[in-house]
């Protein structure tokens, strides 16, 4: 594969952890800013950019995590994170999360093509929430 080839596939195949808490606080090191996450609160991650996130010291986090790609995410987490910045978001419905995660378990190791747009479909929905969100809690950036 040319070098060229190389660098477009890595640019439409962006890969986020997508993170959400649901009790405790969790540190995020990433892209030169140290944030907490509180309950309630997500972030999207880069997985090829250097990242650090864990519980804070003495206490336990609890959170959702897994890893979503594509062009579409790719675009989202360009809206959340514009120039090279880093943003979480307020979301406040751990349920609507935890019902994503489980919605797409089923899905996972199918081959099937009506099972990768099932999830595609999911994601980009449970996305578009969050957006909306994100864009209520800062008018002026969206």
């Amino acid at each position: 594969m040319k070098e060229q080839n190389i660098e477009q596939y890595e640019k439409i195949h962006i890969i986020i952890t997508f993170l959400y808490t649901v009790s405790g606080r969790g540190n995020i090191h990433y892209r030169g800013q140290n944030l907490s996450l509180a309950p309630g609160q997500l972030c999207l991650l880069d997985c090829m950019e250097l990242h650090e996130y864990g519980s804070e010291q003495n206490s336990e986090w609890h959170s959702i995590w897994f890893h979503i790609y594509g062009s579409g995410v790719a675009s989202c987490f360009n809206i959340l994170n514009p120039d090279n910045t880093f943003q979480t978001v307020d979301f406040n419905d751990t349920k609507a999360v935890e019902d994503l995660y489980k919605a797409i378990i089923p899905h996972l190791n199918s081959a099937q093509l009506s099972d990768e747009l099932e999830i595609c479909s999911l994601i980009m929905d449970f996305l578009f929430q969050v957006l909306l969100k994100f864009q209520l809690q800062n008018p002026q950036g969206v």
